[in-house]
């Protein structure tokens, strides 16, 4: 098994794009159940499961989606909206990911990883498909966003 990234992904911006953009992440305007899923943000063509892969590599950064058993949101409202998206995935952040996203809606994009196996720890920050912003991470900015133990095991 691949080596867990941990990520926080936080969106801001106008309440009506964080929302747009919400719906488009969980599968649709209409969709009842949540079904968050990259490749509703970002399409994989119809490829073999090697192919799949390298697609994504290619495309997200990472070889597939997040693991789904480790997704949470979470929204802060005020005058405009900020939401948090936590998952896991392998061995990076899926950065080309956000980057390509980041294209289609006038918000900000930080993303926050941390894989201490691969001595990752990064946030970057996209607006409008441009890296504005990127940084390594310290022990204590590690702990903030993660908690005390994966700080320690970095």
């Amino acid at each position: 098994m691949a080596n867990l990234c941990e990520n926080v992904l936080r969106i801001s911006g106008a309440h009506e794009d964080v929302v747009r953009f919400d719906e488009k992440f969980r599968g649709g305007k209409d969709m009842k159940d949540e079904n968050y899923s990259f490749e509703n943000l970002y399409p994989v063509p119809e490829l073999s499961i090697s192919d799949k892969c390298d697609w994504c590599k290619k495309h997200w950064s990472v070889k597939g989606d997040f693991y789904e058993e480790n997704f949470a949101k979470d929204t802060i409202r005020d005058d405009d909206l900020e939401t948090y998206y936590y998952f896991d995935t392998a061995w990076r952040g899926p950065e080309l990911l956000i980057q390509h996203i980041s294209r289609e809606f006038d918000l900000e994009f930080m993303l926050v990883s941390s894989e201490p196996g691969s001595n990752i720890r990064r946030l970057v920050v996209f607006n409008n498909g441009i890296m504005t912003s990127e940084e390594e991470l310290n022990d204590e900015e590690v702990a903030y966003w993660f908690g005390e133990d994966e700080a320690e095991s970095a």
